[in-house]
């Protein structure tokens, strides 16, 4: 996706980057990731409290997921 962005000419365009993994399991806990952005972090999980989703969002902090580095990785590179 970084790659497409940078040859089309929207990479500079990208304010956030939201990743939306398919996530399963009965008992599933979305824990915040340490290296998220804070503000989009918050929205995240301030409309998920508003719309009764606490229990799957919940408010503990979590290292960052694997595919998000290498996205970032990714987009880093192309930048330079």
């Amino acid at each position: 996706m970084a790659a497409k962005l940078a040859i089309s000419g929207d990479l500079k365009k990208v304010r956030a980057f939201l990743l939306a993994d398919i996530v399963g399991g009965k008992n599933a806990r979305i824990p915040r990731e340490s290296n998220s952005t804070k503000a989009l972090s918050e929205l995240v999980y301030a409309t998920a409290k508003r719309l009764g989703y606490t229990e799957l969002f919940v408010n503990e902090d979590k290292a960052p997921l694997t595919t998000m580095i290498r996205f970032l990785a990714g987009m880093c590179r192309l930048w330079t």
